[in-house]
């Protein structure tokens, strides 16, 4: 059986690979979040990249990055995206599930 600990042993890509054999064989959805680290000093537009590198960046098929704005509120940034343009939208969470606050 796949143990979940070989994303910690650096196997990284081979847990990649296999997230997506297996959502591939049974038609599954897969999301993997990872956090970012920021280089302050960077001259780039955007001075962070994910802590799994490029094994896990050149993976995934969307890239959202994900933050609270206030204790109500999140916002939600489209990455990158084979098929939709780079796009923002704030929502929020209730009983009835995710809402888009702008309705």
């Amino acid at each position: 059986m796949w143990d979940v600990r070989c994303f910690q042993c650096g196997s990284r890509n081979y847990t990649v690979r296999r997230l997506i054999t297996i959502a591939q064989a049974h038609n599954l959805a897969v999301v993997v979040t990872n956090q970012i680290n920021t280089a302050p000093d960077s001259q780039r537009p955007y001075p962070d990249g994910p802590i799994g590198g490029n094994a896990m960046s050149h993976a995934v098929t969307y890239g959202v990055r994900l933050w609270t704005r206030n204790q109500l509120f999140y916002d939600a940034v489209i990455v990158s995206s084979p098929y939709h343009p780079r796009n923002r939208t704030t929502f929020y969470i209730d009983t009835k599930g995710v809402v888009d606050a702008l309705d």
